[in-house]
């Protein structure tokens, strides 16, 4: 085979709607500015492909390898060629032929830590300043990301070298979020609709919860999307205002609400998510009243988003809301584009630097409203992926907002 006919069958590769040559330029030169204001000499994401590859999200950034929890490690210096380590599988030459943006890539018998110290020997690491993002403080992983064993390797390789936490260093670089990037996101909520139309088209009354729930995760790959990525669901119950991440043999009864919580991760990488409320039958008024109170309060603090606003003024209006209601208005807001970035607001904090963390433009939010019955226990619940524009928060989604009745 020519070299041009492989070339040729590799192209067919290659992944969707990869970010830009010039995006990931740009994101260097900014990797490498922050880390020389910190003295910083390299880079290393910790392989860890927990939270479905949310924790791997420094290294996607670096590199744009990333899928189906395999796991990955970004060697990225201060200058020079960048580096990824990757497991037995897929090969390196799957990677390269995938995507664009890193060449230098090197494939261990699952011991990433030997290929990271080998690459580090390279670089004459022995008296260099590591900075390894994930250490500790992440928001869903206050211990950190990175495993005992693998700083013991460095650690043992390099008893010389200096490491610190990067992770507020990578969180500060990441959040802005140029064009190609929202756009990414908005690809993916376009493709996460395509799934929930599936659970509003298969949903009925004695079909079985894993049959709608595995069309909707087919539907999501069909059109695009990056294994893995959370699928959160319950039907007829709540379980204290918690979904669950797997379906059960239970088969759908006539009467009963449907919460769904899932993402799609596009091609180019970057996660899109919706939160919705369907209902099989016809709901009664005591719950359509409560989605309407979602629904509202969702627009209301979407309007609030704007930047220079402080997160603690946006989250009084739950609270607002919540006292002058008879239901309790609850927040959920999380950073999120390729992984799980700060601030992290599940239900209620009294975090001083979460309540003063200021709104820019070009963030990336899943915003989220629950609201709670707490005598009956009912809840609706609704959000999706949000970007911040120059006057305020942008949906992604042009779906209609509130609750989707299945007849």
């Amino acid at each position: 085979m020519s070299s041009e006919q492989q070339q040729k069958i590799l192209s067919e590769y290659r992944r969707e709607n990869e970010l830009s040559q010039a995006t990931r330029d740009e994101r260097w030169a900014n990797v490498r500015r922050a880390m020389a204001a910190e003295g910083i000499d390299i880079i290393v994401t910790p392989p860890n492909p927990g939270m479905a590859d949310q924790f791997q999200a420094n290294a996607i950034y670096l590199s744009t390898i990333s899928g189906n929890g395999g796991p990955v490690s970004v060697v990225f210096p201060s200058e020079g060629e960048v580096t990824v380590v990757a497991g037995a599988a897929p090969s390196a030459s799957f990677w390269r032929a995938w995507q664009s943006w890193v060449t230098d890539i090197r494939n261990t018998r699952w011991a990433l830590p030997e290929g990271v110290i080998e690459r580090l020997r390279e670089l004459g690491a022995e008296y260099k300043r590591i900075g390894i993002p994930g250490l500790n403080g992440l928001p869903r992983s206050p211990e950190g990301i990175v495993s005992t064993g693998f700083l013991a390797r460095l650690t043992e390789a390099f008893p010389a070298m200096t490491i610190t936490d990067a992770s507020a260093l990578m969180d500060r670089v990441r959040a802005n979020k140029v064009q190609e990037e929202r756009a990414a996101v908005a690809e993916a909520i376009a493709i996460v609709e395509q799934g929930y139309q599936v659970l509003l088209d298969e949903a009925r009354p004695g079909v079985g919860e894993r049959t709608v729930f595995g069309k909707m995760m087919g539907k999501l790959v069909e059109c695009g999307s990056l294994p893995p990525n959370l699928m959160a669901w319950s039907v007829g119950n709540n379980f204290g205002n918690s979904l669950a991440l797997f379906p059960t043999s239970r088969i759908l009864t006539d009467g009963e609400p449907i919460y769904v919580e899932m993402e799609a991760r596009s091609p180019s990488g970057y996660l899109g998510q919706i939160t919705r409320t369907a209902y099989l039958g016809k709901p009664s008024s005591h719950f359509v009243e409560m989605n309407e109170l979602c629904r509202e309060t969702f627009e209301t603090v979407m309007g609030l988003m704007k930047p220079g606003t402080a997160m603690d003024e946006v989250l009084a209006e739950y609270s607002s809301r919540s006292a002058a209601s008879k239901y309790q208005v609850v927040p959920i807001i999380h950073a999120r584009a390729l992984g799980e970035d700060r601030p992290m607001i599940l239900f209620d904090t009294q975090d001083p630097a979460v309540l003063a963390f200021e709104i820019k433009e070009n963030h990336v939010f899943a915003l989220k409203v629950q609201v709670r019955d707490q005598q009956s226990g009912t809840m609706a619940f609704l959000g999706e992926s949000v970007a911040i524009g120059p006057n305020g928060a942008i949906r992604m989604s042009d779906r209609p907002l509130g609750l989707s009745v299945i007849d």
